[in-house]
Parts: structure tokens; sequence; C-alpha cells
């Protein structure tokens, strides 16, 4: 783990910390000039949400948005000084709105939860909702705060920052509302996981069937957070929500589906198998795959490569640093999907596969070659990485660390060729475009000869044989080295 007094790095310290500075000044300044406050309340007997969207300014027109097809879920709506409230479609209208005013609404959140899809909502076998803000926040698009009131026994996990530690207010961003997210009412079990620079995971574990399920299950995803500090000592992001929803699954996997959102904010889903031992999930890399979609922007789909490469790179690298698995086990893994990418979608570029229809190239997951998408990604982030400390002394994670102080937005698109711009402007070189134009344009898996001989990394019969040469063994360390986590981390 490099100090932040290392020469070769300070240009990036020095860049990013001015914007970081700057960054919670304004963050701090859109709290304080939030104009509505969206007080949320639950009538859990009525299966019901009810919020009240309050204006503390005069509004000549207040217009309130939901996601598509919410419309469906709203009981009703009125205002607290009388005046008329017109809907059209997914939206609220109110004109001539007083400080002080409040348009009410009463959306059917125990429905939205019973249609179990992917975009209004589902319900836990033991009753608590799993329900889409896009449902039931009708909001503005300018920032705003959210207050809650529970009723007794029920806890809840949302997925935007608390403003303190009571985690009863919350601060909405501008705009976000069209993007998935969740938030979960019930018995909800959620613990703060905190990194360096006041960073932070919200990890919820939603109707844990007893207080064993959810101490095991917490102190695994600890763990992986743990993994992921390992990059460098804090999070990416200040705050993201991890969900933890146990599911039946005849899937060998424990952990069967997973899946990162950027929408109220940057969180994780985690489908666990409700029979999953804590070996199993200790041995699995889905959690720690998620949690390494933060070190990036939303791409789209045709920077998946980037992302999904990224996220299988680091699956490896940082369970490797933390001391989870072995550095010949995270080789091993490494090559073997390698493998994988090399035997999917031969004679076809990525950017060709990410120019393309999903449907087209391939019937595997999504109508992509998936194979060829995640590993032909992480060959790219593996030479990256190489590059940057043969020719610049710096390793992959101080420019992403670089990135993230100045640049990572937690919701909205980035342009994938701006993304590697920027990684080339921070790093000081053009590591990124170069290995990126090869890897993007290069029509079968690319040699990975090179790259495994300057690592002194040879695969023979599914093992990993680790060269002893002294430059060989200070590469893979600066790579695959155990890293002490940061003591002042855990949960609270």
């Amino acid at each position: 783990m490099r100090t932040r007094s290392d020469p070769r790095i300070t240009h990036l310290v020095r860049r990013t910390s001015l914007v970081l500075v700057g960054g919670a000044c304004l963050f701090a300044a859109a709290s304080a000039n939030a104009s509505i406050e969206y007080r949320v309340s639950i009538d859990k007997s009525a299966g019901e949400l009810r919020v009240a969207a309050c204006a503390d300014r005069d509004y000549a027109r207040l217009e309130l948005r939901a996601q598509d097809g919410a419309n469906g879920y709203l009981l009703g709506f009125s205002r607290s000084d009388g005046g008329a409230v017109a809907r059209s479609g997914d939206r609220l209208l109110a004109r001539a709105v007083p400080d002080g005013a409040c348009v009410n609404y009463r959306i059917a959140a125990a429905r939205a939860t019973r249609s179990n899809g992917r975009d209004e909502g589902m319900q836990t076998a033991d009753g608590s909702w799993i329900v889409s803000p896009g449902v039931w926040l009708w909001r503005a698009d300018e920032a705003g705060v959210l207050r809650l009131d529970l009723p007794a026994g029920m806890r809840a996990s949302l997925p935007w920052r608390p403003r303190d530690a009571s985690r009863t207010t919350y601060v909405l961003e501008a705009g976000g509302g069209d993007w998935p997210a969740w938030a979960a009412f019930g018995n909800v079990d959620e613990r703060i996981v905190a990194g360096g620079d006041g960073t932070e995971l919200r990890i919820a574990v939603v109707d844990a069937p007893s207080r064993q399920r959810a101490d095991d299950l917490h102190g695994w995803l600890r763990e992986v957070a743990n993994a992921t500090l390992t990059a460098y000592r804090r999070f990416p992001v200040r705050s993201a929500q991890v969900l933890v929803i146990e599911i039946g699954s005849n899937s060998s996997s424990p952990v069967p589906w997973g899946q990162t959102t950027r929408g109220a904010g940057v969180a994780v889903e985690l489908f666990v198998r409700r029979d999953a031992s804590l070996k199993e999930l200790r041995a699995d890399w889905t959690a720690i795959h998620e949690f390494s979609h933060f070190f990036h922007p939303y791409l789209g789909n045709s920077g998946r490569w980037l992302s999904e490469g990224l996220a299988s790179y680091y699956q490896n690298v940082l369970r490797a640093r933390a001391g989870i698995v072995s550095e010949a086990y995270a080789w091993e893994r490494l090559d073997a999907g390698f493998g994988r990418g090399r035997n999917s979608a031969t004679g076809v570029s990525l950017a060709d596969i990410s120019r393309a229809p999903r449907r087209r190239h391939s019937r595997q997951s999504g109508g992509w070659p998936v194979m060829r998408i995640y590993w032909g990604g992480a060959a790219f982030w593996l030479e990256a990485d190489i590059a940057l400390h043969r020719e610049r002394g710096i390793g992959l994670e101080d420019v992403l660390a670089a990135y993230s102080q100045c640049c990572l937005p937690e919701a909205g698109r980035v342009d994938p060729d701006a993304f590697i711009a920027r990684l080339d402007a921070l790093s000081q070189s053009t590591v990124f475009s170069r290995l990126a134009r090869q890897h993007s344009t290069a029509a079968h898996f690319p040699s990975l000869q090179s790259s495994y001989a300057t690592l002194g990394l040879r695969v023979e019969s599914d093992r990993a044989v680790l060269s002893s040469d002294a430059d060989a063994v200070a590469l893979r360390n600066k790579i695959m080295g155990e890293r002490i986590a940061p003591t002042a981390f855990g949960a609270r």
C-alpha cells in the first residue's frame, strides 16, 4: 500500500484533495438549499406508504415525478392548503404552492411488493416490503430532504445518504428519480461499516431468521468490505447501501444473484441462498465482484467490458490482498477466467460486441458473450496495472483513488472514452487509451504471454507456478500482496 507521501503520486493527491474539499462544500450547500421536504410514514395494516411533499418557499409550479407505471399504485392525492393537484400519467402537478404547503399522496406499497417484479418491488416470505422509490416517492427533480417516521417495530434501509446517525433523515440529490433503486421496510438489520475519510457502507440484512444468522451475514460482508479497503483504505463512494435478501434456491451458488444500481445512490443487492453456510459465503466471489463496481462510474452498455472487467479483475486481486485466498489461487482463478474468455465469441472485437444489440453474437445471459466481456475486460485491467507499475511506478489503485476524489459520480452515465481519457490524465500517461484501443479492437482474445512472463507466472494443470525472480516477485507483491486494512474499520 502506497502512502500519500510517495512522491510519484503526490500530483494525484494534491490535485484531487482540492477537488474533494470543493465537492464537500458543494454537497453541503446543496443540502442547505433543499426546497422540498418529503415526510414519509407507513400504515402497515392498510398496506400504504404516505408522503407529504412540503415546500419551504413559494412555487409557481411544482411537478412531482415517479417512474413509468407508478400511477397504478397511486391511491389518492390532495393539498394541505386546499389547492388543486392534477395528475398526468406518472406526474403530479400543482400550481401556486405557498411556502409551507404540502402535496399529500398515498401509495399502495403492499400491492407493489406483490408484483415481485424487478421494477416495482417484492415481498419477502416474512412480510418485509422491498419497494422501488420510483413507485412510492413522487418527487421534484431538485435536491431535497426525506424524513422517515416508522411504526413501532419496523426498521428500514433506504438508498439515500443519511444526514445524521439517527438514520431518519436522508439527503436527496437532484435528479436520479428515473434510475433503479430499492428501499426495504420491515425486519431490517442495518449496520454501518466505516472506511477512511468518512466513507461508509450501510449493510442491511432483511428478514434474518435469527440474531446468529444476521451476525454471520454481517461478519461475512465486513470481511468483503475489508477486502475492498485494501485498494486505498477508504470506500470509493461516500455512502452506499448494501441489501442482503435471503431466498430459497436450488442454485449451487451461495449467492445466486447480485447487482449494483446507481439510482438514488450507489447500492448493491445480494440475493443469498437461505441455506448457504458461512464457509460457502466466504469462498464465494459475488459480493466482492459487486463491491468492486464502486470503483468506476456507470459506463453504459458500450463500456460494460470495462466495468465488468474491472470487477472480475478485482474480485481476485482484492481477496488475495485481504488474505481471503492465497496469491497462487487468485492467479489461478484469473487464468481460468481468461480461458473462458478466450473460448467465447472468437472473431468478434469487444468494440463490435458493445455496439451490437444484446441479442446478437451469443445465446448466453443477456444475449451477449458474457465470458468475453468479463474476462476480456479483466485482461485489459491486468495489463494496465502492469504497465502503470513498469512505466509510472504507481498502481491501478493509485489512479482509481485519484479518480474517486475528483471525478467519480454516484449517479448518471459517464462516456467510456471520457473515463479512459481521465485515467490517462490522472496517471500522466497514455497507458489506458493505448491498451483500450488494443483490447477493444482485437478480433480475438489477447495473448497474455508477455504479461505472464513479466509476472513470472505459469499455469500448469490449472495450478499456478510462480517464479522466484526478484523483479517478478516484487511486481506480483505490488498487485496481489497482502495488505493490512485500517484497524478503525468495523461495524456499529
